[in-house]
């Protein structure tokens, strides 16, 4: 099983942090895709509410249902 790197949002703050900048706001959550979490870790302010986790990918695990 191959692993990759993912940004996720901490848990304390996953859907409780909005980042407003220039009149536009996002609510940081893990629902986000990874590209718009890694655009945000980008920022230092959003950074400070993010990790960087290795996670197992499941794009080639097979559904045995």
């Amino acid at each position: 099983m191959s692993k990759k790197k993912e940004w996720r949002v901490l848990p304390d703050y996953d859907g409780r942090v909005t980042l407003e900048q220039e009149e536009t706001g996002v609510v940081l959550s893990n629902s986000l895709s990874q590209e718009v979490l890694a655009d945000l870790a980008k920022n230092p302010i959003a950074a400070g509410f993010m990790e960087r986790t290795t996670v197992n990918d499941t794009a080639d695990v097979k559904d045995k249902n």
